[in-house]
């Protein structure tokens, strides 16, 4: 009866997306995700392994933020070149990439990457996105997901060998380790259902420790017909 009751959960967890650990969190092709249903489960904790990823990933953003706070004070110049693709939901295709040029600066206490086109904040422990996450002590009781009234964001953190991270810039395991963040938001029927998908790759390599080698952000969220999603694709030029 035990065996017969545990093959009625992984088909349950298989076939109807109910909340079993990480299973909800696949498949790895992330604009797949959109549109999937996630119950909110007491039981959904950070597995040991990403437990030890998200320290990996904390550690280097804040070696990464000591550099670069002492770049600012010394007044020494950070430029880094990246490379992006975007395409909004009625679109098929990526065009081809455009190659970026941003330098670091200070914005009242906010370190930014700045280019002639954009401004955008530098991933730091502190960043709204990681919930406070890199400043408490994460364990395998802490839950995978946030929630704000009708909306929620699950976490993943993964190796760059595994899931959404197996395709990422540098190939060899250890060199750098993924933050998923899968945003969702509750429908008519009550379920909150993923509409936004977005992927950082963080080196953690004793050199450039802490760069974000690529950031993917996929949703359907201003899409006005079901199947459409924009993208939108950052990788740092090596």
């Amino acid at each position: 009866m035990r065996n017969f009751s545990l093959l009625i959960t992984l088909l349950l967890c298989s076939n109807y997306l109910i909340s079993c650990g990480e299973a909800v969190l696949e498949p790895s092709n992330l604009e797949a995700r959109l549109g999937q249903a996630i119950q909110v489960d007491e039981e959904d904790k950070l597995s040991t392994a990403e437990v030890e990823n998200l320290g990996v990933i904390c550690d280097a953003l804040a070696e990464k933020e000591f550099n670069y706070r002492g770049a600012i004070r010394s007044n020494s110049p950070v430029e880094l070149e990246f490379l992006m693709q975007q395409k909004s939901c009625n679109e098929d295709s990526l065009p081809e990439a455009e190659q970026v040029v941003a330098s670091l600066i200070d914005e009242a206490g906010v370190l930014k990457y700045q280019s002639s086109s954009t401004t955008s904040e530098v991933l730091v422990p502190e960043s709204k996105i990681l919930e406070g996450l890199c400043e408490g002590t994460a364990s395998s009781d802490t839950p995978r997901y946030v929630l704000y009234g009708s909306s929620g964001v699950w976490f993943q953190f993964l190796s760059n060998n595994e899931g959404a991270c197996a395709s990422g810039q540098l190939a060899n395991p250890g060199q750098s380790r993924c933050l998923v963040l899968n945003f969702a938001k509750k429908n008519a029927a009550d379920q909150f259902v993923i509409h936004s998908v977005e992927l950082y790759e963080v080196q953690t390599t004793t050199v450039n420790t802490g760069l974000v080698l690529r950031q993917n952000l996929t949703s359907n969220m201003s899409c006005q017909s079901q199947g459409q999603f924009s993208i939108k694709n950052q990788s740092l030029k090596l």
